[in-house]
């Protein structure tokens, strides 16, 4: 016997294929890294900008006259300085972390966690991007399927995104909006 493919998922466009392979392609990346390398590098990128946006003129005076940079380019330069040193150092603890983990029986968990956080990260790149393919009524979108199943949980995030992001009114994107 063979199973019945519902409706909305009988029509299978490029798009959908394009969707699948970036969503597919996330989970086995996060499945190779695992959850705690994925998370230790998302918290150095973030706190390492973080840090960085905050201490970067400091530095940046020192480093200018120790090296003799321009006054123009010290804060840049104590930016990228600090924002390195800490991708570098909390990077090298999170592949530590990895290889400890992978020692324990907590391998295979990591690695599980690790493709539900890439294809959550996945989603985090392809999301954006769809609403604005959506919002340009961008033709194929109207009729890829996972658009279709999935647009009644897509339309109320996108909306209130565009109107975040777009406060003078969403003329420009009348499909997202109800």
């Amino acid at each position: 016997m063979v199973a019945k493919i519902p409706g909305h998922f009988q029509r299978v466009t490029l798009i959908d294929y394009i969707i699948l392979g970036v969503l597919g392609f996330f989970c086995v990346l996060g499945i190779r890294r695992g959850c705690l390398r994925q998370l230790t590098d998302i918290s150095a990128i973030l706190g390492g900008l973080y840090i960085a946006s905050r201490y970067h003129a400091g530095l940046g005076h020192h480093l200018g006259s120790i090296f003799r940079i321009p006054p123009d380019y010290q804060a840049i330069a104590g930016f990228i300085v600090i924002w390195a040193l800490i991708l570098l150092s909390v990077m090298g603890l999170g592949m530590l972390l990895h290889r400890i983990v992978h020692l324990t029986a907590l391998g295979p968990v990591n690695r599980i966690l690790g493709g539900v956080l890439g294809g959550i990260k996945g989603l985090g790149i392809m999301i954006p991007c769809l609403v604005v393919f959506l919002a340009l009524e961008t033709p194929g979108f109207q009729e890829s399927a996972i658009i279709r199943y999935t647009m009644p949980w897509i339309q109320p995030i996108a909306s209130a995104c565009l109107d975040a992001a777009i406060p003078f009114g969403p003329d420009w994107y009348p499909r997202l909006n109800p």
